[in-house]
């Protein structure tokens, strides 16, 4: 699962300047909102920080959610004043969450987030890197793309980026651990 040298690189320029868009054949348009979100993650306000799941693709185990980032978000009070830009810790957070989602349908090898979903437990145990190349402000509207690279019952490799007005902004290569 783990990933060294030339092909951590190659993986690493690839998510800089291509999109993670999955194969529009088999992709599945949909919404959820984030009351659904709420059934398969165990994040609360405030830190719940996805909006919505637009896409989901089984076959290529990809996913595309969404986030408006709110000009009044108490976050932009202190990072920072004056010069609000939206904090990269959190634009991790929020790739994190988004592969939680995509775990939670690849587990369940379905499209739809049963009447009885429970949230995934799974901790992210290591950000293999990531990297931002434009700030995010204020009133920006993100998607977030992950695929993932390999998955087993205890552990997962993904691949995130944050897009805005289709330009990448940031992206992580992300390993986590699920204890259920």
């Amino acid at each position: 699962m783990l990933m060294y040298s030339q092909e951590m690189i190659q993986l690493q320029k690839k998510l800089k300047r291509e999109l993670l868009l999955p194969d529009t054949q088999n992709i599945q348009t949909m919404l959820y909102d984030k009351d659904a979100i709420s059934k398969i993650l165990p994040h609360r306000k405030p830190f719940a920080l996805l909006d919505a799941i637009k896409q989901i693709n089984l076959l290529d185990k990809s996913i595309c959610l969404h986030r408006n980032i709110s000009e009044d978000d108490p976050v932009f009070t202190g990072h920072f004043p004056d010069q609000p830009v939206y904090p990269g810790v959190l634009l991790v957070e929020m790739m994190g969450q988004a592969s939680l989602c995509l775990a939670y349908f690849i587990n369940e090898n379905s499209l739809s987030i049963h009447k009885n979903a429970k949230p995934i437990k799974g901790l992210f145990t290591k950000i293999h890197h990531t990297t931002f190349i434009a700030p995010v402000l204020p009133g920006d509207s993100l998607d977030v793309l992950v695929q993932m690279l390999d998955h087993d019952e205890f552990l997962s490799l993904v691949v995130a980026q944050v897009v805005k007005n289709g330009s990448i902004v940031s992206f992580s290569i992300l390993e986590a651990y699920f204890d259920e």
